[in-house]
């Protein structure tokens, strides 16, 4: 069976040094300031710890965020943490 993936489209508002980010439609259609978030607004608020899962269309692509921890032979680790381009 073809399994169907969400897509979520995100918009971001920044003005005057105050920004947000939203999943939400209805939100963004509220405030005409909301525009397609771009990936550098994705990478600004996972810098601030906002994470938004799933495949996520900006003005960029589609991403999704992306985890991984390896450990080399001397124990140190180390870790990947990134949106990824899907298409």
């Amino acid at each position: 069976m073809l399994q169907t993936v969400e897509i979520k489209k995100v918009y971001s508002f920044s003005v005057n040094n105050i920004w947000d980010l939203t999943d939400n439609i209805e939100i963004a259609k509220a405030d005409k300031e909301f525009t397609l978030a771009t990936l550098e607004d994705l990478n600004d608020m996972a810098c601030g710890g906002y994470i938004i899962d799933g495949q996520i269309e900006t003005t960029d692509g589609i991403y999704h965020w992306y985890e991984e921890t390896t450990v080399d032979e001397h124990g140190f680790e180390d870790f990947t943490c990134e949106y990824r381009l899907v298409q």
